[in-house]
């Protein structure tokens, strides 16, 4: 890389040679040769003049004996070591057009004289670079540097720099892409109620209810368990308990914010007696089947609480009866029975 770098230092500064100013000892041409004259002053361990000379002529391809167009040339160099390992190699020249003094270092002596060859090549045959090819890109700092391509006009620096050439915008066609609608989540809610029955025990049975739904956007499943304690039935001379246990599932619709939800589903009731004041006291079961529809009224009263009023019809699918004694008719259910409630429901997610 040294040598590479001292080079294309010559490549540089030798191009500059024939305008450069004076700036070193005037020298007079050589009276050995009308055209061409050479010294070189360098310690015994750096390579001789005749060995330079001969680098410069495998250069050109001929004897370095003449200058190029028959203009005379001197050319005065000398090597010495400096600091740290680095040689200096100083040139005087004389030409016509004047004279001239240029400095190059480098890591050895042996460089330096490839450096003059080099050197002695360009300045007797100036088509040698253009044969030989572009230097390399690395220069010495310590050189001047020559710009590698000629400036642009003034007028074009005075346009400014060139605007960017954009690329012309191309509108992609419009592509319909599905539109996917996206469904409202699953809400579940929980809630309780005080309940009455009509009809499916003596009198006007009081109870309570659970309940657990599950929605979404406006449809509701509802899943009801009711418990109803026991109430006494008397027939003639006998007497028993009965207390009814319901289980409900249904499907609304809410509207208006879920303020109103009509809803419709079926219903399996267990009715259980127990004899009293009869021969043979037993404990006997009934089921009871039917289908109900209703609705339910609510208000919020939170973001997550809603209280509600809730009433609803329901018809058993058969006529049932309880007996406590094989002829004795304790209770018979009416065919259509009724339910009101009053609760709370917390939605839960």
């Amino acid at each position: 890389m040294p040598r590479l770098r001292v080079t294309a230092a010559l490549l540089l500064f030798v191009a500059k040679l024939a305008a450069a100013e004076p700036d070193g000892p005037t020298l007079a041409p050589s009276a050995a040769s009308t055209e061409f004259s050479f010294t070189w002053r360098a310690p015994e361990s750096c390579p001789s003049q005749t060995d330079v000379l001969a680098r410069a002529e495998r250069l050109v391809g001929h004897a370095v004996t003449h200058a190029s167009a028959g203009s005379p040339l001197e050319l005065i160099a000398t090597v010495e070591a400096q600091a740290g390992e680095t040689w200096q190699l100083v040139v005087l020249s004389a030409a016509p057009g004047g004279e001239s003094r240029r400095v190059v270092t480098a890591g050895s002596c042996d460089e330096l004289g490839d450096a003059m060859a080099l050197w002695i090549a360009l300045a007797i045959d100036p088509d040698y670079a253009k044969r030989s090819g572009p230097g390399p890109a690395h220069v010495n700092p310590g050189v001047d540097r020559v710009p590698a391509s000629p400036p642009p006009p003034s007028s074009a620096r005075a346009a400014g720099p060139a605007a960017p050439i954009l690329a012309p915008a191309v509108r992609a066609p419009a592509v319909e892409m599905p539109v996917t609608p996206v469904s409202a989540p699953w809400l579940v809610s929980a809630g309780a109620a005080g309940v009455v029955w009509l009809g499916r025990l003596p009198g006007v049975a009081p109870g309570v209810a659970v309940f657990g739904s599950l929605s979404r956007d406006e449809r509701v499943f509802t899943l009801e368990l009711g418990l109803f304690p026991p109430e006494r039935a008397v027939q003639q001379s006998v007497s028993g308990d009965l207390s009814l246990a319901t289980l409900a599932g249904s499907l609304g619709y809410a509207f208006f914010d879920d303020s109103l939800m009509p809803y419709a589903g079926l219903e399996l009731d267990l009715l259980h007696g127990v004899g009293q004041q009869v021969d043979h006291p037993a404990s006997a079961d009934v089921w009871l089947l039917g289908f109900d529809a209703g609705v339910r009224l609510s208000s919020a009263v939170h973001r997550s609480l809603r209280l509600f009023v809730d009433g609803h019809a329901s018809v058993l699918a058969e006529r049932a009866r309880f007996h406590v004694e094989p002829n004795t008719e304790l209770f018979r259910p009416t065919q259509v029975g009724a339910q009101f409630g009053l609760g709370a429901e917390l939605r839960l997610r």
